[in-house]
């Protein structure tokens, strides 16, 4: 497993940013949740990094979601999640056990989203349980009995607003990006807004889940995962069979044209 770090730096886009890294638990927490409506989006309880470090018996051996920005890589498989809070930001080791290399943001202001179990960090015993190979045991002393996310799935997770600023870096990428539901313009099509916490007025992107008519309420927050594409009315007709009255076809088309979209895997309520 290998890791990939651009050289560009751009400027970045860190208020969001501020706070600790969040983390939506999954796994064992998940059936203690009312069970769902027909219809209702997926939810999951948040916590931070400093409940891990203060409760690690509550996290060990659960599965996590983070969202953090990647920092201090310290071997190709292995690198650390940090907030940035500009004063004391917490961070976590990540290992990467997808089975794939994963790149590394080039931009210091995008995030990275990882998903995966929270073990105790002990090279010996990671070793044998996941097959994972640490070429410098030295370099984990630091981080010896610490949590450690063993993650099986990363992807990168830029704002909307980042989206929009270089779409051409992100194309083809799955990603996990954060929002606010603007405006549904039709079932299972959505403007997702960038939060911005200035109110001076967020970067659109446009959301179309091919599966369903999925349940999103106009300003509700939520995580989408999926596929970013260029829109291309023709290929998403032909990939997904959309069935479009005209007059939201036409909408769309004149809005969004060669503009990004992404196609959804999975839909969020952070509410």
């Amino acid at each position: 497993m290998t890791f990939t770090t651009a050289q560009n730096t751009t400027l970045t886009r860190s208020i969001w940013r501020g706070g600790a890294i969040s983390l939506v638990l999954t796994g064992l927490l998940l059936p203690f949740a009312a069970p769902l409506q027909a219809g209702e989006l997926k939810r999951s309880d948040r916590s931070t990094i400093e409940n891990i470090e203060e409760r690690s018996d509550r996290y060990l051996g659960q599965e996590v979601t983070v969202r953090g920005e990647a920092a201090n890589l310290v071997e190709p498989n292995t690198f650390k999640l940090t907030s940035d809070n500009f004063l004391d930001g917490e961070e976590i080791l990540v290992i990467n056990n997808s089975g794939e290399p994963f790149v590394l943001p080039f931009d210091d202001g995008v995030a990275v989203q990882v998903t995966g179990e929270v073990r105790e960090l002990e090279v010996a015993q990671l070793e044998r349980d996941f097959d994972i190979e640490f070429w410098e045991s030295d370099l984990y002393l630091e981080y010896q009995q610490q949590p450690a996310i063993v993650a099986d799935s990363l992807a990168l997770a830029p704002d909307p607003g980042d989206i929009e600023d270089y779409p051409n870096r992100f194309y083809n990428m799955n990603l996990a990006v954060e929002g606010e539901v603007e405006e549904i313009l039709a079932p299972g099509v959505f403007k997702l807004e960038e939060h911005n916490f200035l109110d001076l007025g967020g970067s659109d992107l446009l959301v179309i889940n091919p599966t369903m008519g999925d349940f999103v309420r106009n300003g509700e927050d939520l995580v989408v995962t999926g596929q970013l594409r260029s829109f291309d009315l023709y290929e998403l007709q032909r990939d997904y069979n959309l069935d479009w009255d005209l007059g939201v076809q036409q909408q769309i088309e004149a809005e969004f044209t060669n503009k990004p979209v992404l196609i959804v895997d999975e839909i969020y309520s952070t509410e």
